[in-house]
């Protein structure tokens, strides 16, 4: 029963503020949420001495199927890495240079201690040294390596900066051989905006690129915060070689082939042709194309993605997260918005601060009441439709979006937090993905998580896991903190296998699950605050982050007398929670 203050307002809220994850029932061969499954994170090697160090690095990365022949074990191959980021006016020019690296068996845990190290199998180098002066603050640059037949093994690069320059090409290669790199380039992607180019690279699957693409094996593209290079993330097909396989001159104008291009917020005010919930602080740092071993498929985009009930330009309010801080001086565009795309209440625009003086809290950017991790799911179908003439570049959604803060240490050096933010307000949080399509393995690095290094993390992709080993595992991580112990996750896979065989309903064993983990001494010795617990019944049930609305609410009816089991029950019986396990297929 619940008590009498979880009233009809409280089913009304959570029907408003509660949002469903939905998979179409057509869609059998789009990847799912269900088919991401957390392996845990490694650490890089080296030290944090600049330039040859991935300390403040992770711009860029890419898997290489061919790298690291002698490994015999689950996590065959290599990983290029980019290293410390060169930094302006000759303070670093030598920064930006690339490692290759083992990739050892990952580890669950909390304690970085615990996580293993790759080792260098190729020490950095510099493989642009003579390219690129001219973007060297804040660089964004992404690597594809691409064995095809034309070319042999080469590492494709894309490469742009914060504050882009014009009429400067962005693309080049060189040979996965650091120490020979040979580097060739470099070239335009057709008379596209500079800022919808240069920051992700990966490959595009021959068979999709030969049907759709023109045979443009590589997808190229930005996620520039402001929307100046469109409303969402960006994608363009391209092949760089001639058709005897060498490199065209530097300077060339290489024909592209768009898949995604939204808006541009230069050409209007408002949020129209836009991706789904964009915000202009929102961060697309990495992408890759998904083809599973299992036969699921689908366009990946990983970033921070702003999440909050309002958005601006200018500081952190030193106040607290929930209130923005403009900077009042710019006037030429919107600088402070709801969630909605409207312009935030007169207010909100007065400023809290003087960066001239000295006493804002962070520095001038875009800032968002909150930020959450995210990979987003674009169907393939979507972007061939584009290429026909069906859709137009900003029509595709994202079908699906992931939240994956629950992963990661979200652990900046406090010298960093005046950048990056800290709490709900941390930017930057996660790098480039790079993609193992034989073995469905997705790597994600995570910035300053290791001091000023970045981890990678690591998840199998695709349809052909245990989804209840899966959940199972989910629920001890989300609530106790720690893998299943084999005897207790037999346990519970035996019940539930058992129910599935009837065929009844399994649902309730979750459930009895989570109310026995809740309630264990081991949870209970933990002293959990109401925000600690209520964080964990957003994450156990629908793996994802509260909401401002409905965190804020669960917090009050706590604090004004409501059991701890009885707010678990509301969400165990929530509509969101009924639609998220039968997306997963319980």
């Amino acid at each position: 029963m619940l008590p009498h203050i979880l009233s009809i307002r409280v089913i009304l809220l959570l029907l408003l503020t509660l949002s469903a994850i939905c998979i179409p029932a057509n869609a059998t061969n789009r990847l799912t949420t269900k088919d991401f499954t957390y392996l845990g994170a490694f650490r890089l090697p080296g030290d944090e001495t600049p330039p040859q160090t991935f300390a403040y690095g992770g711009n860029a990365m890419t898997f290489n199927p061919d790298g690291d022949p002698e490994n015999t074990d689950a996590y065959p191959g290599s990983l290029f890495v980019m290293g410390h980021d060169r930094i302006a006016y000759g303070t670093l020019p030598n920064g930006n240079q690339v490692a290759e690296i083992s990739v050892p068996e990952p580890v669950i845990s909390r304690n970085l201690a615990d996580l293993p190290y790759a080792s260098f199998i190729q020490n950095f180098h510099e493989v642009v040294a003579n390219y690129f002066h001219d973007m060297e603050e804040i660089p964004k640059v992404g690597l594809a390596y691409l064995n095809h037949p034309a070319t042999g093994p080469k590492i494709h690069l894309t490469w742009g900066q914060h504050l882009q320059p014009e009429n400067t090409p962005s693309q080049g290669w060189f040979n996965p051989t650091l120490t020979n790199p040979d580097f060739q380039g470099v070239w335009f992607i057709g008379n596209q905006n500079l800022y919808s180019v240069n920051a992700y690279l990966f490959e595009i699957p021959a068979a999709w690129a030969d049907a759709h693409a023109h045979g443009r094996y590589l997808g190229t593209g930005r996620m520039r915060d402001g929307g100046q290079g469109g409303m969402g993330p960006t994608l363009f097909a391209y092949r760089p070689w001639r058709d005897d396989g060498t490199a065209p001159p530097s300077g060339t104008v290489l024909t592209e082939t768009p898949l995604l291009l939204y808006e541009n917020a230069y050409n209007t005010d408002q949020i129209v042709r836009a991706m789904n919930g964009y915000q202009h602080p929102d961060e697309w740092e990495g992408g890759a194309w998904i083809t599973t071993t299992s036969g699921q498929s689908a366009v990946l985009f990983a970033g921070a993605k702003s999440t909050g009930a309002k958005y601006w330009y200018g500081y952190i309010n030193a106040r607290g997260s929930e209130y923005p801080c403009v900077d009042h001086h710019v006037t030429d565009f919107v600088t402070c918005r709801l969630a909605n795309g409207d312009a935030c209440p007169a207010e909100d625009f007065a400023g809290c601060c003087n960066e001239a003086e000295g006493n804002c809290a962070s520095y001038r950017g875009w800032w968002s009441t909150r930020f959450d991790a995210q990979f987003i799911l674009f169907d393939p179908a979507d972007l061939a439709r584009v290429v026909s003439g069906e859709l137009e570049s900003w029509q595709p959604q994202p079908y699906a979006s992931l939240d994956i803060d629950q992963h990661l240490y979200l652990n900046p050096p406090v010298w960093d937090e005046i950048s990056v933010g800290t709490g709900n307000q941390r930017r930057y949080r996660i790098g480039d993905v790079a993609y193992d399509r034989a073995h469905d393995l997705l790597y994600v690095l995570e910035y300053l998580a290791d001091g000023g290094k970045p981890v990678v993390h690591v998840w199998r992709v695709g349809g052909d896991h245990d989804a209840t080993t899966a959940l199972i595992t989910h629920y001890y991580e989300s609530i106790l903190e720690r893998p299943p112990e084999a005897e207790g996750l037999a346990y519970w896979q035996d019940l539930i296998a058992e129910s599935q065989t009837q065929p009844i309903d399994v649902k309730p064993i979750f459930r009895e699950m989570a109310n026995f983990f809740f309630n264990s001494d081991e949870y209970l010795a933990r002293n959990t605050t109401d925000q600690q617990f209520v964080a964990n019944l957003y994450l156990t049930f629908f793996q994802r982050e509260p909401d401002e609305t409905g965190y804020a609410f669960w917090l009050e009816q706590l604090a004004s007398g409501a059991q701890r089991n009885d707010v678990m029950i509301f969400f165990l019986y929530s509509q969101e929670f009924l639609d998220f396990m039968q997306s997963l297929g319980f």
